[in-house]
Parts: C-alpha cells; sequence; structure tokens
C-alpha cells in the first residue's frame, strides 16, 4: 500500500511539473498556464511559406469546439496571434497561434465568456491548464 501511495505522488507531481510551460496568468485568483506535454513536431524558420494556413488553424480550432464545447454552446474567435514561444526548459523556440474566442450558450454569453487556446503548426489544440 505504501509503495502504491508513493508511486502515486510521483506520477502526479510529474504530470504537474513545471517542464514545458510557455505561458503563465492568473484568472480568478487561480495560475493558468499553457504547456507542451511534448514538443511540437513541426515549427518555422521564420522565412519560408508557414507550415499551416488560417484556414488549417481555424479547422483545428472547429474541430476542438465541436468535440469540446457543451451542447448549445457556440464559439467565435476574436483573434489569431502567430507567436514564438519559449519554456524555460527548451532549447528552441517554437512558433504557435494563440487563438482568442468567446463562447455563446443558446445565443448568450457564458459565465466564462473570454477564453483561449493554443494551435501549434501541426494544428494541435493546447488547452489552458488552471487552479492546481
Amino acid at each position: 500500500m505504501r509503495n502504491l501511495l508513493v508511486l502515486l505522488l510521483l506520477f502526479s507531481s510529474a504530470s504537474f511539473s513545471s517542464e514545458g510551460v510557455f505561458e503563465r496568468w492568473t484568472a480568478k485568483g487561480k495560475e493558468c498556464f499553457f504547456k507542451f506535454q511534448i514538443p511540437p513536431s513541426v515549427n518555422w524558420d521564420g522565412e519560408s511559406e508557414l507550415p499551416i494556413s488560417i484556414k488549417g488553424i481555424n479547422t483545428a480550432f472547429k474541430n476542438w469546439t465541436n468535440a469540446n464545447l457543451s451542447s448549445g454552446e457556440e464559439a467565435h474567435v476574436t483573434n489569431y496571434n502567430l507567436a514564438s514561444v519559449f519554456s524555460e526548459e527548451a532549447t528552441t523556440n517554437y512558433w504557435v497561434y494563440k487563438v482568442g474566442y468567446v463562447v455563446f450558450n443558446n445565443g448568450s454569453p457564458t459565465q466564462n465568456f473570454n477564453r483561449k487556446v493554443v494551435i501549434d503548426l501541426s494544428g494541435k489544440v493546447i488547452t489552458p491548464v488552471c487552479g492546481l
């Protein structure tokens, strides 16, 4: 039993470590952050054509909202920001799109109205982690 408890403690501390964190902020008194679970598989050199278009980013966002929003909720993008981010442990920066959006439920603003996600250049959506 003791070994199981130690194993669970080790697992929880590893899964919530700051490794891969590239942005932090406070929302409603809770710390929030974005982090890479694994480094992105696609990056950009800053000179050639981007490996994913805004249309591709929008498709990834729409697919994610269809799978993750509650029934009756609709998301509307307010901004797409191409950004270079760098975690403390990384040896390189990564390019991502920060997507701001608002959520309505049956036409009315939700309590958590303004939201954001990050989409890497492979189209993977990274959601914020808050309040751990």
